[in-house]
């Protein structure tokens, strides 16, 4: 091994140092060492146990599904891969880990705290998919210490942990096309009232509607008189979101009231607009009465929005374009 560089994988192997190349296996730094001095112990027909030292082997040869079937000891050779700059790698890593699940809970709630915020990311983004409750509270520290604030709140929403809600809302803005949608589809099953005014403003962010308006589908009737003020919105994309929002909302309102006013409120302001947002039976009435419009304009458009509501894949909630 170099004095100030790598380990000279080649050398070693010319050389038929196993016990170098067993030690560059776990060299942390650049993944391609692990991966030459795994081929150089197969070149010197070396075998790898049931031990780190074999999940490093087995992650050096990219053979993941080894890594799982070792379990434990595979999980600090691992920790020590989520380092590298590769975002393939990283991401193999995780889904790794992922599958061991349980038996690198403490490991990774360790690397919670690790110097690199690489590292930190990514531990987190692993407990949050594993689900083990023994996560929340260093989640929750990593989040007040503003280690990894996106990530720890997307693994807590993971683990339908309430603290969840307020982290997530700010991730709504956080400038990641990552983060920010599984934000929302977060918001969606934790966040109810408190998260309705934050989502409808992620309508201006123009590049996750699909995922806001299945949150707010999910949310569902609490969410139904924000989205009626919005349809007046200065903002034509909030306007053109929560109608087709409320659309897809209208058929699971079980108060008649509240059903029939989000219908009106969607006639009433969309009938100058080239929407074509989700209507139910409530929107009949009111679009019977604007076929007798002194607007042709008006007219049209009723009957078009009235040909609509018998279409019941108008009706399905999966964020397709009003």
């Amino acid at each position: 091994m170099g004095l100030f560089g790598p380990p000279n994988v080649e050398q070693m192997k010319a050389n038929r140092d196993v016990k170098g190349l067993v030690k560059a296996l776990c060299y942390q730094k650049d993944y391609r060492v692990c991966a030459a001095a795994a081929g150089a112990l197969d070149a010197l027909d070396w075998r790898p146990g049931q031990d780190k030292i074999g999940a490093a082997y087995w992650a050096g040869k990219g053979n993941w599904d080894r890594c799982v079937e070792i379990g434990a000891p595979a999980i600090e050779p691992l920790v020590a891969l989520l380092r590298d700059r590769k975002a393939y790698l990283r991401a193999a890593v995780i889904g790794t880990l992922t599958r061991i699940g349980t038996p690198g809970v403490k490991p990774l709630i360790a690397a919670l705290k690790h110097r690199e915020s690489g590292v930190r990311r990514a531990a987190a983004k692993v407990l949050g998919q594993i689900g083990d409750a023994r996560a929340v509270e260093p989640l929750v520290a990593a989040l007040k210490a503003d280690q990894v604030p996106n990530e720890a709140a997307i693994a807590l929403g993971q683990l339908g942990d309430a603290r969840a809600v307020e982290p997530l809302i700010a991730a709504l803005n956080s400038g990641s096309s990552v983060v920010e949608p599984e934000a929302a589809r977060l918001l969606g099953r934790l966040g109810g009232a408190r998260a309705v005014k934050a989502l409808i403003a992620a309508f201006n962010y123009r590049h996750f509607h699909t995922q806001v308006v299945d949150a707010l589908v999910e949310i569902g009737p609490p969410a139904v008189n924000p989205l009626i003020a919005a349809l007046n919105n200065d903002d034509e994309d909030v306007c053109r979101w929560s109608a087709a929002t409320l659309g897809y909302i209208g058929p699971r309102i079980e108060d008649d009231a509240l059903r029939a006013r989000a219908a009106e409120s969607l006639v009433a302001t969309c009938k100058d607009k080239k929407w074509a947002g989700g209507f139910d039976v409530c929107a009949v009435e009111p679009l019977i009465v604007k076929l007798k419009d002194a607007n042709e304009g008006v007219r049209r458009w009723s009957a078009t929005m009235l040909g609509y509501i018998g279409d019941d894949s108008v009706k399905e909630p999966a964020g397709g374009a009003p």
